[in-house]
This record gives structure tokens, sequence and C-alpha cells, in this order.
């Protein structure tokens, strides 16, 4: 609810400064190291039983620590406490002998929901450069925060490391949209069954809803707090069946030879947040004329000053209808990113908002994958499946029909079936896509392969594994061969 520019703000002051890792961009993985493309990333946190019941002040740490910006032989220890304390420091090394001090400041726009709306809370962060580490080899460390009445807070013991070596074997989590939805606890505490520790975690976005909602980082009453969820320290029940979360341990860049790119949004997939297009809008204005009636006025966004004032203001006023279309030939992800990603030789795309997993390749251009139905779904929308709902009618005067595609990728390329089998069959049909309230969905790279596998878990089985589904190489000039479907494992949608 906050205006965009407070948002923006927000996330250069909370986001960059006090809680993420570097700004988002692009990568050439093949001679830097990915630092840029990591949004977050997490050690697993030993604190609460289940977060969120308790919002009483007193000496704690609201996070077990994680890491950020790795150098070649340092890294970032980074935690959360609610109180300023008066010293907190890393303990670390192969016999828990060496100290980095800490700096600590007070977050800058943090706040809590009541019932009378926001209120400021108070939330210090704490952050120590840990030097003199050896590449590819892991240390052992643990902080420690003291507070006024000599109270000492100490988490529990955590491995770290700088800059993996070149070549080293990482796991990498694929991830994104959160947002506090009920299967994200399952579907993180599954990772780490699956595929044991996890070095990295690429999250393409959504991490919670509000950005500067502190129960939703910290705390929240149904536990389903980000870092609750990712450090496995709640306790959330689906299906009668409690999960914690996932102990996700990353140290968080690489040195691999894979370009890829984070978006939350593209122009791309069968989701709902394709259509419509990142397209630069067309408003329309429609008005009575004293001598011609109804007139509808259509103009370019953004206008320049002398249109806006003298054209579009006075239209404005006495509009009838103001409508915003979206036309394809003016999409900017198609027209001028997509360009360049093919220019750069990205392999994948990885991107998020609308709450599905599926995979395709674009013509001549990058692998996309969404695999972001992971606490819920918002639908795929497939001929013969469904249909969006957001889009406007055949016979719509303000709209222009072609422009919004109510079925499949808004440019026509077909999502690829998965290579082992599909989760859900529709009509005895194997689909391309996951969207599911029951079935959550995790992605993870291994470096050392080229390979992106998926996995399914169904919350109404509780004592099922996690299996899985598709598997491809991020390469484009290494392909699997499609599995027959002949044994498709079927799951109920």
């Amino acid at each position: 609810g906050q205006p965009y520019s407070e948002i923006v703000n927000f996330l250069h002051k909370f986001g960059n400064r006090h809680l993420m890792s570097r700004p988002l961009c692009t990568i050439n993985i093949k001679k830097h190291p990915i630092c840029g493309i990591i949004l977050i990333t997490i050690l697993p946190t030993v604190i609460f039983a289940k977060m969120g019941l308790s919002m009483s002040i007193g000496p704690k740490l609201l996070t077990d620590p994680f890491l950020q910006m790795p150098g070649k032989r340092t890294i970032r220890v980074v935690w959360f406490t609610e109180l300023k304390g008066t010293r907190h420091y890393t303990t670390y090394g192969s016999e828990l002998n060496r100290i980095a001090e800490a700096n600590t400041i007070l977050l800058s726009r943090i706040r809590d929901e009541g019932p009378d709306g926001f209120i400021n809370r108070r939330i210090w962060r704490h952050e120590s450069l840990v030097t003199d580490l050896t590449p590819g080899v892991r240390t052992p460390y643990f902080v420690t925060s003291i507070f006024k009445d000599g109270q000492k807070v100490k988490s529990d013991i955590f491995s770290l490391q700088p800059l993996p070596k070149s070549g080293q074997r990482l796991k990498i989590l694929l991830t994104s949209d959160h947002q506090q939805k009920p299967m994200t606890p399952a579907n993180l505490q599954k990772v780490v069954e699956t595929v044991g520790m996890i070095d990295a975690v690429f999250f393409a976005g959504d991490l919670i809803n509000i950005a500067d909602n502190a129960k939703e980082w910290f705390d929240d009453s149904q536990g389903l707090g980000f870092f609750a969820a990712l450090q496995g320290r709640t306790r959330v029940f689906n299906s009668n069946h409690p999960y914690k979360g996932g102990s996700i341990l990353p140290s968080e860049c690489i040195d691999a030879k894979y370009r890829l790119i984070m978006s939350h949004q593209t122009s791309r997939g069968p989701g709902g947040n394709s259509v419509p297009l990142l397209s630069q809008q067309v408003m329309k204005v429609e008005f009575d004329h004293p001598a011609h009636g109804p007139i509808i006025n259509s103009y370019n966004l953004p206008p320049g000053p002398k249109i806006w004032h003298e054209e579009i203001l006075p239209r404005v006023k006495n509009a009838k209808k103001i409508r915003y279309d979206y036309p394809r030939q003016r999409d900017q992800w198609r027209l001028h990113i997509e360009p360049i990603l093919a220019d750069a030789g990205i392999h994948l795309v990885l991107h998020g908002h609308s709450h599905l997993w599926y995979r395709m390749r674009s013509h001549g251009g990058p692998i996309y994958l969404e695999t972001s139905n992971v606490g819920n779904s918002y639908g795929a929308y497939l001929r013969g499946y469904q249909s969006r709902k957001n889009v406007p009618p055949p016979d719509s005067t303000f709209w222009d029909p072609k422009n919004y595609a109510a079925t499949e990728d808004p440019y026509g390329v077909e999502a690829e079936v998965p290579t082992i089998f599909s989760p859900m069959v529709h009509q005895n049909h194997p689909l391309p896509t996951v969207d599911s309230n029951k079935l959550t969905v995790f992605s993870i790279l291994d470096t050392a392969s080229g390979t992106i596998s998926s996995y399914v878990f169904d919350t109404t089985r509780p004592g099922n594994k996690a299996i899985k589904f598709d598997e491809f190489a991020i390469r484009q000039d290494s392909k699997f061969k499609k599995a027959s479907f002949l044994n498709t494992l079927r799951y109920d949608q």
C-alpha cells in the first residue's frame, strides 16, 4: 500500500544496505563470480521452536547468522537482534579461536502491523567481516551478542567459506515467491531432506508481501516468516503434518561456466502474470463531444510535457472512462531485453511471479524457467485446460484482443513436457506445467553436471518423499532425451 517511490527508497535503504546482498543484476559467470545474481542467502537457525509466538523484548537473536558478499579469502556474517546490546562478534577458525567484531546499525525502516496500522519497530543488524579463509574449506563459526545486563546469547555452530575454487561443485536452490504461503515450509524442508546441504540460493523475487513488515521477515504469527522457513526453525501444519522449513546453508557466490539472469517478471510463459505484457501503455480517454457524441482519444505513454498539459489533462478532467492498453508492438521485454540476452549468450532466465512451474526454450534465445509453485499457485493457462480471466472480450472497444493471449505463452512458444514424468495430468494428457495448491515444487542447479533438476512433493501425503520429475541441461548444446510416458506417475491436482 506504499507509494512506489517509498518502496524504491525502502529497497535501497533496507534491502541492499541492511538485509540483502548486492543489487540484483545480470551476470557473466564464465569470467566473473555470480555475486550480483544472488538476492539473499541464508544460514540455518536453531533458535525458536516456533517463531512468531513471542514478541517480548529480551536478549535473543531474531535470526541465526547468514552469509553475504564473499571475497577470495573473506565473507561477511550478518544477524539481527531486537536490542542494541553492548558487543557483538563472530568466533571462527578450526579451533574456534579467532574473533571478528561486528558493526551494528539500527534498521532505518522496519515496522509492525497492529490493529490501528503500522508502528515502528527497533531492530538491530550486526555484521562481521571474517578474513584469512581458505577457498574450498569450510570453517566453523558462531556468533555472540552481549547485552547490558552482561547476558550472552550465542548461536549454534555453523560453517562458512569464501568464494569457491574454480570448478568446485555446488548445489544451488532456484526459488521465488515465498510470501508467507502455506506450502513454503514443507517445500524448504523437502529441499534439505532430498538433496542435503545447499550452497547458494538464487531467489527470483517476492520474498515477502510487505517489504518493511517486520513480522513477515522475522516472526510471523503463523510460523511463515521468511527467515524462520529458510532457516528450518518454524513449525507449520499442512494436511495435519508439521513442517519446520529447511536449514538452507549457502555460501553465496560461485565461479562457473553458465550465464544466467533473474527477473521477477517477464513477458513469457503460460502464467497469469505474463499478461498484460511489459509494454509502454497507451492511455485511452473517452469523453462526450458536444457535436459528435462519445469520442475516444489515444495517447502513448509517457507523453511529453506539452502534450500532457495541453491535450491530456483537459480531456481527463471531463473523461467518462479512462483505460490503458498494452500493445504487443511496445513490449519492452520482447523489443529490448530479449535481443540483449541473445547477444550475450545467456543460457537461462529464472523468473517468478505467477506461482507455477514450467520451462520452455525461446526461439534462438535462452531457456525460461519458472519454479515458483512453492507455497501456492495462481494457475497455468493452456489450451484445453483453462483460460486467463484478465483478458478483454473479443468485441472490446478499448482493448485490442490480439494483445492479450487467453492461453499459452503470449508469443506462442509452448512449454515443454517434463523429461521424467508430468506431476499433473488433465483429461489423460500430461501437462507441461505444475500449478497446484497441494503439490509443491523446487529446482536444483548442479554446477558439476550443468543440469537443473526439479522435484515435486505432495503435501497431502506427508509420508512420501519429493520425487524428481524433470531434468535438463542448462546449456542448449547438450540436451536430454525425453522419457516415455507409459509409466507416468500421476498426482492429483
